[in-house]
């Protein structure tokens, strides 16, 4: 089920590519331990589905205040740009001050929604209290 909604200002934007679940599938489903070969491997570090560079614009023009998605980089891997590594990492925090959430798993959450058809929540991911850090561990929570 797709969930239609208008960014609002100042809104947070959760996504999901399906890469978590597909690293979870089992190789053969009822077989215990039974995890595809690739498994999580090069889940960080790899090949990623995600947003490209080119959504830059549109983030800066709608002012949401957060996206986060179940990829470990956010944006498409590899990068479109072999000039620049995580090309926008570059522009969004720095330039449009977005905060990016990498590695979320928002499944149970959607699962959720789509149950009691409640798509909107408050969200809060507080990151580990180091003064000045990026990359720093959050631990969201979302609540109804």
């Amino acid at each position: 089920m797709r969930y239609e909604h208008d960014v609002v200002r100042g809104e947070g934007v959760l996504g999901t590519r399906d890469q978590i679940r597909h690293r979870r599938q089992p190789a053969h489903p009822g077989v215990r331990g039974a995890f595809v070969e690739q498994g999580w491997g090069d889940y960080a570090g790899g090949a990623a589905p995600g947003l490209s560079f080119t959504i830059a614009d549109w983030l800066h023009r709608t002012e949401i205040a957060a996206i986060a998605t179940a990829t470990w980089g956010v944006e498409f891997r590899p990068n479109e740009f072999d000039v620049a590594f995580q090309p926008l990492h570059q522009v969004a925090i720095p330039n449009i001050g977005l905060f990016l959430g990498e590695m979320w798993d928002p499944d149970l959450l959607a699962a959720d929604c789509a149950e009691d058809g409640i798509y909107e929540f408050f969200l809060t991911a507080a990151p580990i209290p180091v003064t000045g850090a990026v990359g720093a561990p959050v631990n969201p929570i979302a609540v109804k």
